[in-house]
């Protein structure tokens, strides 16, 4: 997922110039599931962003005039 690879990203810059770690875990769905979230409610937020990215973009397709029904 690209906000999953996004976090790693910004994680490692972050550790880079501050020498700090961001979130608990490396890329988002570590640090989900250090915060006590199980596999079943990771996979569930990570579905939920996805739906909600999917949305987001019909709505853009159809605003824009691309999108025909």
């Amino acid at each position: 997922m690209v906000v999953d690879g996004a976090c790693g990203l910004l994680q490692y810059i972050v550790f880079k110039i501050r020498k700090k770690l961001l979130m608990k875990g490396y890329t988002l769905h570590e640090h989900l599931q250090k915060k006590g979230h199980g596999d079943h409610s990771v996979i569930g937020i990570f579905a939920v962003m996805s739906v909600a990215g999917a949305a987001a973009a019909i709505a853009f397709l159809i605003y824009s005039g691309k999108f025909f029904i």
